[in-house]
């Protein structure tokens, strides 16, 4: 308990001290939209690395996909964004699933345990198919890396579940480049087919994903609590 707390106040420490010194207002100078699209689109490697970097060190946090998709569409487009966005989630999730299995393990436990206490009992008996199938909804990922850590899911098949994001990113990205690009009123008819596509094709694999593995509707009730039977 006590090696717990004492690696949870470490990296409590290193966040705090990166958020103190790191030099936020000449951040926010360079941080223009148009500024860093133009650069994007000339080519800049800096800002392909330095958006990979800042999406994996948030994944590594939070596991958030939203936010770097969003970014992502906006600096680089709807197809090389959500690309983008997929590697840094992915490097920072495999960061946080590392650091969950092998350095705090007993807190995720203790963490899942909690919120949704089937969850690695799921994972262990359907692990890879339940995980490609949270991942293709976006089910919070901070919820699916500490589940996954503390299962017996290896680390290549958390790896592969990845990809599954990917029809959801194309998704939002298609959204965010339209905004970004013609304005919300201004977004031309073959955009919005092209958006209507994509989102008839992604609820079309959901549900043929049910229909396919029936099983699969327990895991939407995860977390939920059960209705008091009348007596």
């Amino acid at each position: 308990m006590r090696k717990d707390v004492l690696r949870i106040l470490l990296f409590v420490v290193a966040v705090a001290t990166l958020y103190n010194y790191a030099p936020l207002e000449e951040l926010k100078a360079v941080l223009d939209v148009d500024v860093l699209r133009a650069r994007a689109a000339s080519g800049d490697s800096l800002i392909v690395f330095g958006y990979l970097g800042a999406v994996a060190f948030l994944a590594l946090l939070t596991a958030q996909m939203g936010l770097p998709t969003v970014a992502g569409a906006a600096l680089f487009g709807p197809i090389l964004g959500p690309v983008l966005a997929l590697t840094g989630v992915g490097v920072g999730g495999t960061l946080q699933f590392l650091v969950a299995r092998y350095a705090l393990r007993g807190p995720a436990e203790r963490v899942i345990l909690k919120r949704v206490p089937e969850f690695r009992q799921v994972m262990d008996e359907r692990g890879l198919a339940v995980l490609i199938f949270l991942r293709f909804i976006w089910f919070p990922g901070f919820i699916i890396t500490l589940g996954s850590a503390v299962s017996r899911l290896s680390l290549a098949h958390f790896l592969v579940g990845f990809p599954a994001m990917l029809p959801q990113a194309v998704l939002v990205s298609v959204v965010t480049d339209a905004v970004v690009t013609y304005g919300l009123s201004g977004i031309p008819w073959t955009r919005w087919l092209l958006i209507v596509g994509i989102t008839a094709a992604s609820i079309g694999l959901y549900a043929a994903a049910i229909r396919r593995w029936p099983e699969l509707k327990a895991v939407r009730r995860m977390g939920k609590k059960p209705k008091p039977v009348a007596p």
